[in-house]
């Protein structure tokens, strides 16, 4: 699962190596194979096809969810996410 939240800030959980927060910095968006690079990658028997994406509605308070394929990103036919938008 990974969380883009308004805090400039990436949350990656789940079935990785290294679950946690992850400074934005200066970028303004962020890949998902980004992400799961600063995670260090899936654990062995994840599957990469059921990966969410929960951020904020940048015109409410409310999360929203987006399923994501991490074997389409690994093939290219994902676009970069940005923060709460």
């Amino acid at each position: 699962m990974i969380s883009v939240p308004k805090a400039e800030m990436v949350y990656v959980i789940g079935e990785v190596h290294r679950s946690g927060g992850f400074v934005l910095g200066e970028h303004q968006s962020i890949s998902v194979l980004q992400a799961l690079s600063l995670a260090e990658g899936l654990n062995t028997g994840a599957d990469p096809r059921h990966a969410k994406i929960l951020r904020l509605k940048p015109e409410a308070d409310q999360r929203e969810e987006l399923k994501v394929d991490v074997k389409d990103a690994l093939n290219g036919k994902k676009t970069r996410l940005s923060p709460a938008g």
